[in-house]
């Protein structure tokens, strides 16, 4: 006998079972579940859409109360939206603008570096730029003022030439 003989030459096809026996309990369980998670991603998709809706309300309320001068009402929309996003660049660009207005700078500087920090922005840079520019401007107005109240003239006109250069490096001016 030869081993060829000896070799059985049936081929044996395996069964091939799904490995979940799918009747009609499992095909509804698996329909219930989708029908859940597509609910779950509908709702969370409306409320970030009306989170949205109520950011660019309270900011647009912002801007009006700061163009009708009440800035306590303005900051507090920016800090309601900024509760909300506090990742929305105009939070900090409009509550800076207020700060501005009040003429408080050194508070409009430090709400942009908190927005810079949260927000990575372009426009809350070049903001925050802006505002440090004109701080050094005002200071050497005030600096250059004192040395001519001091009778000190060289000095006042050397600082208020420093003025004159910083603004004319400024973009804005």
């Amino acid at each position: 006998m030869n081993t060829m003989d000896m070799m059985d030459t049936t081929i044996v096809k395996p069964k091939r079972e799904f490995p979940i026996k799918l009747n009609r309990k499992s095909i509804l369980i698996m329909i219930a579940v989708a029908v859940v998670i597509i609910g779950v991603v509908v709702i969370i998709l409306s409320v970030d859409k009306s989170n949205h809706d109520y950011v660019n309300g309270q900011l647009d309320a912002a801007e009006e109360y700061l163009i009708s001068k009440k800035y306590d009402k303005a900051l507090e929309c920016c800090d309601n939206a900024k509760g909300v996003f506090s990742d929305e660049e105009r939070v900090y660009i409009i509550s800076a603008d207020v700060y501005i207005a009040q003429g408080d700078k050194e508070k409009a500087k430090k709400i942009l570096e908190e927005g810079l920090k949260n927000t990575n922005s372009k426009e809350v840079k070049s903001k925050l730029e802006e505002v440090k520019i004109d701080i050094q401007y005002d200071e050497f107005l005030v600096k250059g003022q004192q040395y001519h109240l001091q009778g000190n003239y060289k000095e006042a006109i050397s600082t208020f030439n420093s003025a004159i250069a910083i603004k004319s490096t400024d973009e804005r001016a």
